[in-house]
């Protein structure tokens, strides 16, 4: 009796592809996928530090997640979605007899996209109860009227550089004296369709 055979199987080999960051980022290699087809990636996230971007290591507390968007050729686009600061850093900015100031807000770019941006600052002394008030406000004002100002793009080239956060805390210093000003995380909010 003959033997019939079976259904057979097709196995794809799977290839490794770079993952390239932003223009922002000058195209950097972030990183490498392993995939049958570079399109099979289209969707994932990828973080990465924000000093391995920059080559500072200063910045080696920042965790960059971005978004592979397109498959071009046998490369990945990506499109960043946000940072974050390290708890273990967050930790650190912090001493005794200072004020550690946090909040969570939604602000909007010029170019229409929604960000969620939590800072946190820290006072060179301890701080009271107005005091503490009225710099959460101002430091939630700044940053909401700098970000209407700014393209997505722009606004995460002035966090990289901190040229954002200096620019908070001379506004904010006349009230009192600032130790340090951090944008502990910030996410793009997709819109819903």
């Amino acid at each position: 009796m003959a033997k019939t055979k079976g259904p057979t199987v097709l196995i794809k080999k799977k290839r490794w592809v770079p993952i390239i960051a932003p223009a922002m980022f000058n195209e950097r290699e972030i990183g490498e996928i392993h995939v049958a087809e570079p399109k099979d990636a289209v969707g994932r996230k990828v973080s990465v530090s924000l000093m391995i971007l920059t080559g500072d290591p200063q910045k080696q507390s920042f965790q960059v997640q971005f978004l592979v968007k397109d498959a071009v050729g046998e490369k990945l686009s990506t499109e960043i979605l946000g940072w974050e600061l390290l708890p273990s850093a967050a930790r650190k900015l912090m001493r005794r007899n200072k004020s550690k100031i946090e909040d969570s807000f939604i602000v909007k770019t010029a170019d229409e996209k929604t960000i969620r941006i939590k800072p946190i600052m820290v006072t060179r002394g301890r701080a009271k109860g107005g005091v503490v008030t009225a710099l959460r406000h101002g430091l939630r004002d700044g940053i909401e009227k700098a970000a209407v100002k700014l393209s997505y793009e722009q606004l995460i080239k002035e966090f990289v550089m901190k040229k954002f956060q200096r620019s908070i805390a001379d506004g904010l210093k006349k009230t009192y004296p600032i130790g340090i000003i951090e944008i502990r995380m910030f996410k793009l909010i997709e819109e819903k369709k």
